[in-house]
């Protein structure tokens, strides 16, 4: 509901406003009345009147002036003047005080109420434009943060235009540009990936997340840092500090990190790698920190998690050319070709070795295992089995597994892992073709055991096989030797014939591939421990 003064010498005018019009229907309520304009401005204060009707000419101080002393008083108060005057200097004086209307007496309640409702219309639709205002007022102020968040995320990685433009925005965000210098920190949360190589986002962003938390407990208290998330597991840190560019100011930063990192440790149960940038004395060149600090942490993957890279450490121990272990790599081909899994292992472990002796960053790192895993794929192929086949595309891309491991050592394990798994399979699929050519021998066998011409040789033909490659096969693959699963089928089928016919012995002898009659009875009284005759006895 709007307050409402009337202002009038007159008091039958003043009464008559008041008391003529239902103005509570109307969302009104009169909240007082003034004799003149001098009277006005002390009630004022007190009232606090949204709308105020006066008239024009009165003792002490005119409508007009009282209008002026109001809009100062409150700008958004509303005034509507009455005067018996039409002259036009007035109505240009309330035009120029912004009077919402000039109503000329005498005033009729019906035009008066047109006039308030039309003001009252305009009152709400100000009212919900000011709400909405003091809304976005407020949703800024709460989302400065988030703001200076992006501005310098815009700053790090290229996108502002000019020095003018981040000045601009820097200083309506209040971003200190004040320090002496800036240095940018990359905190990377170690172990993202499982073994399958995919990770939990909600879990990852928690983390996230909780470092983020971590790391402003330490710095926000300090006033001169400002932290985000990058990447998942990525949470970036610029800090500006005023301490001189020495060493005692380097050491108080990594005492600092060290200090973080150990509570990261106990708060959430995780460790990170932190690279670190130079010192830079502007903030306009805090890019080059933030790069450094990339290409510091880019080295994680040869000098190990949870411990903090700084770009001049790395500066100082790496060179300008990477040499790829050509040796290394041959030493891991011929250890694959002998499907030793040790002998793979040991050549494995120093490639990589290698590798990390060298201090290869992570795009040499991924240049280095997408060249090696090529060549053992290759030759994993030659020898019977295709890498690509057995595993999915993702497990076996090498760009993407240095991505979502974290060392140099993690990467070896899952190449070892693909290459000897791989040779498990090929293995299998060996002894799964040599118990396809046993059991196809044995097949013929059992189909052909009574022609008297069966041999080895003629076995091994059949299988397109060199008989003494067959006979030592087949000897490793059942226990016993070519002849003497033969003999045993033999046997087997003329006990059957002893048992069940009354044939002669000489013909079941012939029948089961024995065409001389004593050789059978040797044979048979050999491995059963009787002779033919005695074993039909038997029956």
């Amino acid at each position: 509901m709007y307050k409402l003064m009337v202002v009038d010498d007159e008091y039958n005018i003043r009464s008559g406003i008041c008391t003529a019009i239902p103005w509570e229907q109307y969302g009104i309520e009169v909240v007082g009345e003034a004799i003149d304009g001098i009277d006005a401005l002390e009630k004022f204060d007190k009232l606090q009147p949204d709308i105020v009707i006066t008239d024009i000419y009165m003792d002490n101080m005119d409508g007009l002036k009282l209008a002026e002393a109001l809009t100062r008083k409150n700008p958004d108060v509303k005034i509507i003047i009455l005067s018996g005057y039409d002259e036009f200097e007035y109505a240009k004086k309330s035009i120029d005080l912004k009077v919402f209307s000039y109503i000329l007496k005498p005033v009729l309640p019906n035009e008066l109420i047109s006039i308030v409702k039309k003001l009252t219309s305009e009152m709400d639709q100000e009212k919900e434009i000011r709400l909405r205002m003091d809304y976005l007022e407020k949703e800024l102020e709460e989302n400065k943060r988030y703001l200076k968040e992006k501005l310098l995320i815009d700053l790090l990685e290229g996108r502002i235009a000019s020095s003018e433009e981040f000045k601009k925005r820097a200083e309506f965000l209040g971003l200190d540009l004040s320090y002496k210098s800036y240095v940018c920190l990359i905190f990377n949360i170690d172990g993202l990936y499982n073994s399958e190589g995919d990770y939990d986002p909600k879990e990852v962003y928690k983390l996230a997340l909780g470092v983020k938390d971590v790391v402003g407990k330490f710095l926000y208290k300090r006033g001169n840092a400002i932290i985000f998330l990058d990447d998942p597991g990525h949470i970036v840190v610029l800090l500006g500090d005023n301490l001189a560019q020495n060493k005692n100011r380097r050491s108080v930063l990594m005492e600092c990190i060290e200090e973080i990192r150990e509570n990261i440790r106990k708060e959430l149960g995780i460790t990170v790698t932190v690279g670190v940038g130079g010192a830079y004395d502007s903030i306009f060149n805090a890019r080059k920190s933030y790069e450094e600090a990339g290409r510091a942490l880019d080295h994680k993957v040869t000098m190990g998690k949870d411990c903090v890279i700084h770009i001049d450490d790395v500066t100082s121990i790496s060179g300008s050319r990477y040499i790829y272990p050509v040796d290394r790599e041959l030493q891991v081909l011929k250890s694959i070709a002998k499907e030793n899994k040790e002998k793979i292992r040991e050549s494995m472990n120093r490639f990589f070795r290698e590798m990390e002796e060298q201090n290869y960053p992570k795009n040499r790192v991924k240049l280095a295992v997408t060249q090696l895993f090529s060549v053992v794929a290759r030759k994993l192929m030659d020898m019977g089995t295709d890498i690509y086949n057995i595993y999915s595309k993702e497990l076996v891309d090498p760009y993407k597994a240095v991505d979502r491991f974290d060392t140099a050592e993690e990467i070896n394990n899952w190449m070892y892992n693909l290459v000897t798994g791989a040779l498990d399979e090929l293995q299998s699929n060996r002894k799964n073709n040599v118990r396809n050519v046993i059991r196809k021998i044995q097949e013929y066998i059992l189909q052909n055991y009574s022609d008297p011409d069966l041999s080895l040789g003629t076995v091994a033909e059949h299988a397109y096989l060199n008989p003494s490659y067959l006979s030592k096969l087949y000897k490793t693959e059942t226990g016993e030797s070519f002849v003497e699963y033969l003999t045993r089928v033999r046997i087997e089928a003329a006990k059957r014939l002893l048992k069940e016919s009354n044939e002669k012995v000489s013909d079941i002898g012939a029948r089961v591939g024995y065409l001389n009659a004593q050789y059978f009875c040797t044979i048979f009284k050999k491995n059963t421990g009787l002779s033919p005759v005695e074993y039909r006895e038997q029956k």
